[in-house]
């Protein structure tokens, strides 16, 4: 089979477990960079000068192990964070050691004022100064990043794996809490709750164009919808309905207007509202970080929308090649093949086992 063969396959069954159609069997779509950089390349300090080397170091190690259907990002720059989370980010090889993993540096970098300029002025206007002023000219240091994209992408299709969902998109929420700081942005809720509401619906628009405007560059098959801390432990239902809920479905649904899946990458516990993405349009996958209950998520939503995972992190750094196996068969066995593709939760640990990885791939291309 060549490598355009296994690509087209691989996409077939990728969309088809989206869609809850016939398969022949289970899709392993595999996230997470920095255990392939300190496998194939010893350090994550290169990735901060050289864009393609995560990307690199992560076909070198599948092509070694055994490669997944897809793959959920074809490169990675630690910059990226600061520019999701609006804080400050302590690097490998810069401020760690070469090969220390990234570090989120949260202190107060946005104040309560900048909410009445985002109402008066509109958010880009605002974040674009924000990027510049405040996170040190950010955007000169991940324009390497951007301006090698595509080639990143196109690296990860030539390989044979379908790069799945590469783009990251988020709601205002979690712009501001990073912004803010989680204790200062939970306080806004009570004591500036009228802007807090104003700047996230000032916002929604802004992102909204954006995505659209992300997708006449480069349109990918999925996106991320990174959800971190609004997840149902961290949010009272009171403020998840006003400011959580509406925004993840607006984005949703600008995604499939323009023919792109929108993935919720769940990080934490969203047992408590599994059943509000009954409301979600059709056609999202639902993709928790193993401290969901993803079992009791496919039966909820089953037929509605596709789940993804859930290989708990812990077990892929501290468990055996047939432990994972075992947890992988579990999935396959008791939610597929239909609606469901097999993932790690959340991302593949930094120090995770080569050999569970690969335990990942062989227990979907074997089952």
């Amino acid at each position: 089979m060549t490598n355009q063969e296994r690509y087209d396959a691989s996409l077939k069954r990728i969309l088809g477990a989206v869609h809850f159609e016939e398969i022949d069997r289970v899709p392993v779509v595999l996230g997470g960079l920095s255990a392939h950089m300190l496998h194939a390349g010893g350090s994550l300090a290169p990735m901060m000068t050289d864009p393609m080397y995560a990307t690199d170091c992560m076909i070198k190690t599948y092509e070694e192990i055994g490669l997944p259907d897809g793959v959920q990002h074809a490169g990675f720059s630690s910059y990226l964070l600061s520019a999701l989370w609006l804080s400050k980010v302590k690097h490998p090889g810069i401020e760690l050691p070469d090969d220390e993993l990234w570090q989120v540096d949260e202190k107060e970098l946005m104040k309560v004022d900048d909410y009445k300029d985002i109402i008066d002025n509109g958010f880009y206007n605002w974040y674009n100064r924000y990027l510049v002023e405040r996170l040190d000219n950010l955007p000169e240091k991940l324009a390497p990043f951007y301006q090698s994209f595509g080639k990143m992408a196109e690296n990860v299709a030539d390989a044979g794996m379908v790069p799945f969902s590469p783009l990251i998109f988020t709601v205002p929420f979690e712009y501001f809490c990073g912004g803010r700081t989680m204790v200062k942005f939970s306080r806004d809720l009570y004591k500036h709750l009228d802007l807090v509401k104003e700047a996230c619906a000032v916002t929604l628009p802004e992102l909204q164009q954006n995505m659209r405007d992300t997708f006449k560059g480069y349109k990918p098959i999925a996106i991320w919808l990174g959800a971190w801390r609004t997840a149902s432990e961290f949010v009272g239902p009171k403020f998840w309905e006003t400011l959580v809920f509406p925004y993840y479905k607006a984005l949703a649904e600008t995604a499939l207007e323009e023919g792109v899946i929108p993935v919720f990458h769940l990080d934490s516990c969203w047992d408590r509202d599994v059943e509000r993405f009954l409301d979600m349009p059709k056609g999202c996958v639902f993709s928790p970080d193993s401290t969901t209950d993803m079992f009791r998520a496919k039966k909820i939503l089953d037929g509605h929308m596709a789940v993804m995972g859930d290989v708990p992190p812990a077990l892929l750094s501290l468990g055996t090649p047939d432990e994972v196996k075992a947890y992988c068969y579990r999935i396959i066995d008791e939610l597929g093949p239909k609606g469901v593709i097999l993932a790690q939760g959340c991302d593949i640990p930094a120090n995770a086992k080569i050999e569970n990885i690969q335990a990942m791939v062989e227990a979907a291309t074997s089952r």
